[in-house]
């Protein structure tokens, strides 16, 4: 019920197979018109392949952030920013 009425940040989760399924499943049974999802992900070879993919099949618009910090304070920066915007 969440991912018809809200827009949906996934941060700190793995997009699996269960909850793009989910998405991907309500938008084509709502022709599309559900709120956009985002998902922040590190840049990896795997990522970047899906991005598209995620983005139309799925309706979650990927951004990826350099993986090579294992802090991942990209994530950091990018809560801080949303949090200051609240």
């Amino acid at each position: 019920a969440l991912m018809l009425r809200y827009h949906i940040v996934f941060v700190g989760c793995s997009l699996t197979d269960e909850v793009v399924n989910l998405r991907r499943n309500l938008a084509l049974h709502f022709d599309t018109s559900i709120p956009k999802a985002y998902g922040l992900l590190p840049e990896t070879e795997s990522n970047r392949d899906r991005k598209d993919w995620l983005a139309e099949m799925a309706q979650i618009q990927v951004t990826l952030y350099d993986a090579a910090d294992s802090e991942h304070e990209a994530v950091d920066r990018f809560l801080a920013e949303i949090a200051a915007c609240v």
